[in-house]
């Protein structure tokens, strides 16, 4: 018998021995159903410098994966036994967290790396890109709150305009009260307009929306890694996130077009103001009135429009008012 032929009955030995031991039949089924079970974790370690590396990356995604979402385990390790691309892994992957967390902007495996990707909304109201950026927003801020651009120093350029620390501050402390009656109304387009102060003066509690993508970082966050409950946490608060940045836009053509409404803010601003410059504690605003709506859902996880903004305030704001 030649060498290869006692190979070959080693194998099948082997294999035979195995499928009559229960503890080593346990062990190839659970080898073939979880591999990443009995690895030494290096798969948890991020690639940072191997971030070309198409292994690297797939081994890595792999484990983040079986963290994450079992299903989406079982299917990549199905997908790779079959000889799936690296393009054809990147694609199940990504389609994979969306299904299950589909607020979170993951568009590409190489997102993964760095922890779980986030997009951050945050006005820079004080710069003078703001103005350029977001004139509809400029242009609350200055039609309502009398906040305009002054000459204002940069690096860039000294003759550039921007609006004031001071006065957004100033005009902050009118936007408060003003957010606490709306919230108050329980009811649309109130709900969205909240939704849209909030927003300008940064002050909506969510990090994605109050924040810029430099102001985070350079904050000292660190990086929210791939574990279920941070994706959970990082989905959410990117569902929140969509809900006030629509509703802003929603209010924002309330103003335009609903003329009571329009001159209800104006005067509860300017009672605001009054009530300020007195150093009275008690003001009373007064809103056109709207219709309750007649049903809502009771989570605004995946909803839509303005039912999304009015449960959104609900549940998240009512509270603490």
């Amino acid at each position: 018998m030649s060498a290869l032929d006692d190979l070959q009955a080693t194998t099948a030995l082997l294999t035979q021995a195995m499928a009559h031991d229960a503890v080593l039949s346990l062990a190839l089924a659970a080898t073939w159903l979880d591999p990443l079970h009995f690895s030494e974790r290096d798969y948890a370690d991020a690639p940072y410098g191997h971030e070309e590396d198409p292994q690297a990356l797939m081994l890595f995604a792999t484990g983040m994966a079986r963290e994450c979402s079992r299903m989406l385990y079982v299917d990549l390790l199905e997908g790779l036994r079959q000889g799936w691309t690296f393009s054809e892994f990147d694609t199940a992957f990504c389609e994979g967290i969306k299904r299950e967390y589909p607020y979170i902007p993951l568009d590409s495996i190489y997102d993964v790396i760095y922890g779980v990707p986030l997009e951050f909304y945050g006005l820079e109201q004080t710069e003078p890109d703001f103005l350029v950026n977001h004139p509809d927003f400029a242009a609350v801020l200055g039609g309502y709150f009398s906040v305009q651009p002054v000459r204002k120093a940069h690096y860039l350029d000294d003759d550039e305009e921007a609006i004031s620390s001071e006065d957004m501050e100033a005009a902050c402390k009118i936007a408060r009260p003003i957010i606490d009656s709306l919230i108050k109304q329980d009811r649309q387009p109130y709900a969205d307009l909240a939704l849209l102060l909030m927003y300008l003066f940064s002050i909506s509690h969510n990090t994605l929306v109050d924040y810029t993508t430099d102001e985070y970082w350079d904050g000292g966050w660190e990086p929210l890694e791939w574990e279920m409950d941070k994706l959970e946490i990082a989905d959410e608060a990117c569902d929140q996130a969509r809900i006030v940045i629509e509703g802003a836009y929603r209010a924002v053509e309330v103003l335009q077009t609903e003329q009571d409404i329009h001159a209800a803010l104006v005067a509860n601003i300017r009672a605001v103001q009054t009530a300020l410059e007195r150093k009275d504690s008690h003001v009373t605003l007064a809103w056109p009135h709207r219709g309750r709506p007649r049903r809502t859902a009771k989570s605004y996880r995946r909803a839509a429009g303005p039912d999304a903004g009015l449960l959104l305030i609900r549940l998240c704001y009512a509270e603490e008012n």
